[in-house]
């Protein structure tokens, strides 16, 4: 029997490996969650801005507007899940823009309302990691493992990650939560991380591992309806 300890919840194994396995992932898997610069979008129109990253090819075209929309659609509902989901386990969960009221704009309204009670931390530094508000939170998080999602793939994610990696944290990236100017920068900046020891995962592949058992009516309801809303909402 292993206690989860966010919840206070019992998983039951046959097997005592297996059982000591997942009370391992459990105790650093409730992990600590990192949004980074998730604003740095301006706010999007009828044609979007030229300078604004999303997961895939920069479309600044008139006619293609409506698929940079879809892009940033997607990206956002990404973000709004994993934010859903990181609030439904408990884990402790950072937000951070750049220069909201020069540069970035201010931070996705879909990702704040999932999360209320959570403050934005501003910053200047491209790092996130040395802003002095974020590190102080990030020590107070307590956590080994550090899953990071946010905009630009190739620096406000980039950074940070390498700095945890050298810190001698666990380094998982929202690869579907995270974008950038174009699919090669995108593309390359994942490269990076996985030479440098970093983990891409995607919102979903979190949620269910959290998860783990169906039999854990704890979060099982929750966790059901955010994949079915995800699901339904995946373009053919």
């Amino acid at each position: 029997r292993v206690a989860a300890p966010a919840h206070g919840r019992y998983l039951y194994f046959d097997d005592e490996a297996l059982a000591h396995s997942v009370s391992a992932v459990l105790n650093s898997s409730l992990v600590y969650l990192y949004f980074i610069a998730f604003s740095d979008c301006f706010h999007l129109s009828d044609t979007l801005v030229s300078n604004c990253p999303v997961p895939g090819a920069l479309l600044t075209d008139k006619r293609l507007a409506k698929l940079n929309e879809e892009l940033m659609e997607d990206l956002t509902s990404n973000a709004v899940g994993i934010a859903k989901v990181a609030k439904l386990f408990e884990v402790p969960t950072i937000l951070s823009s750049n220069r909201a009221s020069t540069y970035g704009g201010p931070f996705f309204a879909e990702i704040t309302k999932a999360l209320p009670k959570l403050a934005v931390h501003d910053r200047t530094v491209i790092n996130a990691f040395d802003d002095a508000d974020v590190a102080k939170a990030i020590r107070e998080a307590g956590r080994k493992k550090r899953i990071i999602g946010g905009l630009w793939t190739d620096n406000c994610v980039m950074l940070p990650a390498l700095t945890a990696l050298k810190q001698g944290y666990d380094v998982y990236v929202l690869a579907d939560v995270s974008g950038d100017v174009d699919v090669q920068s995108h593309q390359l900046a994942i490269s990076r991380l996985v030479h440098a020891g970093a983990i891409p995962v995607t919102w979903l592949a979190v949620m269910l591992e959290w998860q783990w058992d169906w039999a854990d009516t704890t979060t099982a309801g929750e966790v059901g309806a955010l994949f079915s809303e995800s699901m339904a909402a995946r373009k053919p």
